[in-house]
């Protein structure tokens, strides 16, 4: 049983999920981000991209989405290395933590009220 989940997680179907989990978390990630620095409640975490944030949201989000989309490219465009499809797994999943981080601050400030 694990040994077909293993198989699974390298093939072509689970990389392309992989990639498109990872570029639809970071437009969250890049959406919330906006929000939660627009509003005041928070900062920019990565130093990087808190320099594109101070030159204004638009820069921010092009060079985002930019980022994001060139090393999903690439990942896609090496797809028949073992090492591209065992990079994607854990991208996404720290993409996916990184939006659990937005939904700890969504019901820090929204349900308990904290700001």
């Amino acid at each position: 049983m694990m040994c077909n989940v293993w198989r699974y997680l390298t093939t072509t179907h689970a990389l392309r999920l992989f990639l498109v989990s990872i570029f639809v978390l970071n437009i969250i990630d890049a959406i919330a981000t906006l929000y939660w620095v627009n509003t005041g409640i928070t900062n920019e975490a990565n130093p990087i991209m808190a320099q594109w944030l101070h030159l204004g949201n638009r820069p921010f989000v092009v060079i985002k989405l930019m980022l994001v989309t060139i090393g999903v490219g690439f990942l896609w465009r090496f797809r028949d290395y073992g090492m591209a499809r065992w990079m994607a797994i854990p991208a996404c999943g720290l993409y996916a933590i990184t939006c659990m981080g937005h939904c700890i601050i969504v019901y820090n400030v929204f349900v308990i009220g904290l700001n």
